[in-house]
């Protein structure tokens, strides 16, 4: 028996050509693509861009989008996307079992293109498997580059496939309209709170050399910056994710007077209808920060060892700004250091982070 791969293969569909295959997108021969990314919220969030300039390039192809249950829910609106499909892997798992779940989908979906959106030596053997062609540019920057933003390095790799060269789309998570009446049940009449997003996965316990966490603000910061808009009167939302950052969080707000409301592990999508609400929110170099982003509200992001030239907001046209020391071993990403303190997140100063808050709301809300 043929399998459908090898029949496409005989109707002169490319393998792994990008000039083939934009010939064929553009003849109508493939109209069926499936774009690929599994794994944590902020990476999901910087692949939209890639997947908004593909769609408006190709309006005519039908994307189906290959994701794990985390981040289903934020394409469950996005007009790209046609089909959505949710298997419980991660992007750097697509050999043996689960890779051979997702290529049967692929196969039974009757993908034509399968387009990963990061780079990995397994998805070639995965295509071939799934039966269809696969989109392999060589990537322009060298392996390990941070100098460009994850986002235009991820929009340059689909160069190939015509998309326009100063095309920057930003993030976008779009809300329906009872998601966002329902945010209001978390804050007061009229009111807009600040969000402050203390946790990131380094607080669940991935730390470097005596205890130091990368990316992590101080507890005593935190604690230190709740008091100054308790002082303030500012309304103020402490939010978390699962339970184990939930634990953590908890621990650092015990103790705090100043009056707050801590939100805790909502779906992803009600948490983003919170960040919609919010008139700035500040975190590290985290997911919901990048959420904050994708629904429009102004952010405050907290930098380290982070390269903000390379994971820092995406945010064309909208407010953001980054707080960080320019110290001579940052960005360091963490790698291969000795730091006795994470002295590059501890200099950035409350006082100063509040001061920012107070200029975003004075600019964003009059």
């Amino acid at each position: 028996m043929r399998r459908n791969g090898d029949s496409r293969r005989e109707a002169g569909l490319p393998v792994s050509d990008p000039d083939r295959i934009l010939e064929a997108l553009q003849e109508g021969r493939i109209r069926r693509v499936c774009m690929i990314r599994a794994s944590r919220l902020g990476d999901l969030l910087f692949t939209l861009p890639v997947l908004d300039a593909f769609h408006k390039r190709h309006p005519g192809a039908r994307i189906t989008f290959l994701t794990n249950p985390s981040g289903a829910p934020l394409l469950e609106t996005h007009e790209a996307v046609s089909d959505l499909r949710v298997l419980d892997f991660r992007d750097g798992r697509l050999r043996g079992r689960k890779g051979k779940e997702a290529a049967r989908v692929l196969r039974n979906d009757g993908i034509e293109l399968c387009c990963p959106l990061r780079p990995r030596s397994s998805f070639g053997e995965f295509a071939k498997a799934a039966g269809c062609a696969f989109l392999w540019p060589p990537p322009k920057d060298p392996p390990g580059d941070r100098s460009r933003h994850v986002v235009r390095q991820g929009l340059d790799r689909f160069l190939p496939l015509g998309l326009p060269p100063e095309a920057e789309p930003p993030i976008r998570v779009r809300l329906r309209d009872f998601e966002r009446e329902e945010a209001g049940s978390f804050c007061g009449d009229g009111e807009t709170p600040i969000v402050l997003h203390p946790g990131c996965d380094e607080t669940l316990g991935f730390r470097l050399r005596r205890g130091v966490r990368r990316r992590v603000w101080p507890v005593e910061h935190w604690r230190a910056l709740l008091a100054l808009c308790g002082k303030e009167g500012l309304p103020v939302i402490v939010s978390s994710g699962g339970p184990g950052e939930s634990r953590w969080v908890r621990r650092l707000l015990a103790g705090v007077r100043s009056p707050f409301r801590h939100v805790a592990g909502l779906p992803i999508r009600r948490f983003a209808a919170l960040l919609d609400r919010a008139g700035v929110v500040v975190s590290g170099d985290t997911g919901p920060l990048h959420l904050a982003t994708a629904v429009g509200t102004p952010v405050i992001g907290l930098y380290g060892p982070s390269p903000e030239s390379y994971t820092g907001p995406w945010h064309p046209g909208s407010p953001a700004v980054v707080l960080r020391r320019a110290l001579p071993c940052s960005p360091c990403q963490g790698k291969h250091v000795h730091c006795p303190a994470n002295v590059c997140m501890e200099e950035i100063r409350p006082e100063e982070v509040f001061r920012t808050i107070r200029e975003t709301l004075d600019r964003t809300l009059g």
